[in-house]
């Protein structure tokens, strides 16, 4: 009985298809199955089936594909049919060397509790890319390897240490990646309200990380992906940022957070550019852009996101020995109410509290995330209270074209603007550095919603309540 299944999605891309399971007849490894799930393909993608169903075992599904594409519904449907404890993802267009199979199997039994990440050589290579593989043999694999190591074309995640990242489950991508079925099921798979390109499988990883799976980078289990057609880098990037932060709204969690936090300021940069009187429109080109965002990318983008969450992380860490906010907050600010930077006991008295700790799970009230990103609905908080963490989110961080940065607190600022209608912003004695109350004001003259700021004497009078309040109750 086989171990594992391949699970490979696809849509109209038979010539690719073709070569894929050309690559998986190749495998020194046999006892595994394949399972293709054709979502809506128009071309004759059920005739690649036909030709290798007698030197594969291969099976066949074909299901419908609506205008909504999600890129994990195909891939779960493969899962859910599979009976085999190990699935192993290969995107259509990838071909494999042949200890391709056998090198995840062997990962999966020295690491049973873990899921495998494969390196995807070769992607978004140019249509003219011709070192690859002409015939599929170990020889010509190692050749092709080669050539990719010299034209730079190796997946920008060789070499990375996993373990000294804050979200590692960020590099579990989905083209090539191995895990036990029973943790895939456990944890729900893929979030299939996910549509479009991108994060599907990043929202996957992170599920599989928070229930405790290990991961790691497969040795000898990488693929080279061939050229192909794809959407425009600018599509791509705004269905990515949507989806990202469609994931964070349902995680709250700091590290995803920290991601979304930088992905934004580039996002705005590249915007606040296309503005400029004098903005080069051929730097946006999709060719000079690509590049650019594919260095930032590789060199700043994942360094300044593990910035931005360790940074944060420190603040949670600073926030949990300041002492605890009177409830009578409550009584003062029309509701909801949202408290940045609080105490898990702040719930008791706000509707939501964040606690900048990505150890935290993540409830209906209480986020593991900071709340400089708000993961909330437009104009749906009624006032948003912010400890004197405020002070300390005047770091910003470099952008890929020159654009002046933006700090954390202006990104905040934004944020209340889009989703509050009232600001509370505390200054106590617990935080004499950073940020001035005057510098917070002068910001603050740009936003449309009222801003206030609590002084110390003021908490300190509303402690007292609280404590006349507390005695009042004992007494009856």
């Amino acid at each position: 009985m086989a171990i594992v299944t391949v699970v490979v999605a696809s849509y109209n891309r038979k010539h690719l298809l073709e070569q894929t399971l050309q690559s998986l007849t190749r495998q020194s490894y046999t006892n595994f199955e394949v399972i293709i799930v054709d979502h809506g393909s128009t071309d004759q993608t059920e005739e690649v089936f036909h030709a290798f169903s007698s030197t594969l075992s291969l099976s066949y599904y074909k299901i419908e594909r609506d205008d909504a594409f999600a890129a994990g519904v195909p891939k779960d449907y493969g899962v859910r049919k599979a009976r085999t404890p190990l699935i192993i993802f290969i995107d259509t267009g990838a071909i494999v060397p042949p200890g391709y199979i056998e090198a995840h199997v062997t990962f999966h039994q020295q690491h049973p509790n873990a899921y495998g990440i494969g390196l995807q050589h070769g992607y978004n290579t140019p249509e003219d890319f011709t070192e690859r593989p002409q015939e599929q043999t170990a020889e010509a694999f190692e050749q092709a390897y080669q050539k990719l190591k010299q034209r730079n074309l190796q997946d920008q995640r060789s070499g990375f240490d996993l373990e000294q990242s804050g979200f590692p489950w960020f590099f579990a991508w989905g083209a090539n990646l191995s895990f036990p079925r029973a943790a895939y099921l456990a944890v729900g798979g893929f979030d299939l309200s996910i549509k479009g390109w991108g994060f599907e499988d990043a929202e996957l990883s992170y599920k599989m990380y928070k229930y405790g799976l290990h991961l790691a980078f497969v040795e000898n289990g990488w693929m080279i992906e061939l050229p192909q057609v794809r959407s425009s880098m600018r599509d791509r990037g705004d269905s990515l940022q949507k989806n990202m932060l469609y994931c964070y709204s349902r995680h709250k969690s700091l590290a995803m957070e920290a991601l979304n936090i930088i992905r934004m300021l580039v996002w705005k940069a590249i915007g606040a550019y296309r503005t400029l009187p004098n903005a080069n429109m051929a730097v946006l080109s999709e060719a000079n852009l690509g590049n650019k965002m594919r260095l930032f990318s590789e060199n700043l983008y994942t360094q300044q996101a593990q910035e931005a969450f360790h940074y944060l992380t420190e603040l949670g860490q600073e926030q949990t020995t300041r002492p605890h906010l009177p409830s009578t907050l409550s009584a003062k600010f029309a509701g909801p109410t949202l408290l940045i930077g609080g105490h898990p006991e702040d719930a008791e008295w706000c509707n939501y509290v964040t606690l900048l700790d990505e150890h935290v799970v993540s409830t209906s009230s209480i986020w593991s995330c900071c709340g400089v990103l708000l993961p909330c609905a437009d104009q749906s908080l009624g006032t948003v209270i912010i400890s004197d963490i405020w002070k300390k989110l005047n770091k910003s961080f470099e952008h890929p074209l020159g654009i002046p940065p933006v700090s954390l607190l202006e990104l905040l600022l934004s944020e209340i603007q889009r989703t509050s209608k009232h600001a509370v912003f505390l200054d106590t004695p617990s935080v004499r550095t950073g940020l001035t109350v005057d510098a917070l004001k002068n910001l603050c003259k740009r936003y449309t919603f009222s801003v206030e700021v609590l002084s110390s004497d003021e908490l300190e009078v509303m402690k007292g309540q609280q404590i006349q309040i507390a005695s009042c109750s004992k007494k009856r």
